[in-house]
C-alpha cells in the first residue's frame, strides 16, 4: 500500500470527472472506496469508467509490497458483479501462488 503521503501527492493531480453515473467523484468518497477495499481484501469497478463493463482485481505482494494485481473483467450483460465476485477465491489462490513466487 502507498503511504499516505505518496497517496496525497498522487490524488492531489486527479480530476475526479465524472465517466458514468458511478464513477467515484471526491477525494472523500474514494478513500472510503480505498477502505473498503483494504478490508476485504479486493476490489472493484462497478461500471465506474465504462457503464457496461465491471471487474474485481486482487493483490500481487511480494516482499516490496503491492506489485500489481490479477483482475477479472466482463460487459456486465454477461456476467454481473456478483457472478464476478463469486470468483474471488480462485483469483485470490492464484495471486497468493504469483506471490510466493515473487518471493
Amino acid at each position: 500500500a502507498l503511504s499516505l503521503s505518496r497517496r496525497d501527492e498522487v490524488l492531489s493531480r486527479a480530476t475526479w470527472e465524472r465517466y458514468t453515473e458511478r464513477t467515484i467523484t471526491s477525494r472523500a468518497a474514494f478513500d472510503l472506496e480505498l477502505e473498503r477495499s483494504a478490508a476485504r481484501g479486493w476490489s472493484v469497478d462497478d461500471g465506474e469508467v465504462e457503464e457496461i463493463v465491471n471487474c474485481i482485481a486482487v493483490p500481487i505482494m511480494s516482499s516490496a509490497g503491492v506489485v500489481g494485481a490479477l483482475s477479472l473483467t466482463a460487459l456486465r450483460v454477461v456476467h454481473a458483479l456478483p457472478d464476478l465476485e463469486a470468483g474471488i477465491p480462485v483469483l485470490r489462490q492464484t495471486a497468493q501462488q504469483i506471490s510466493r513466487e515473487l518471493g
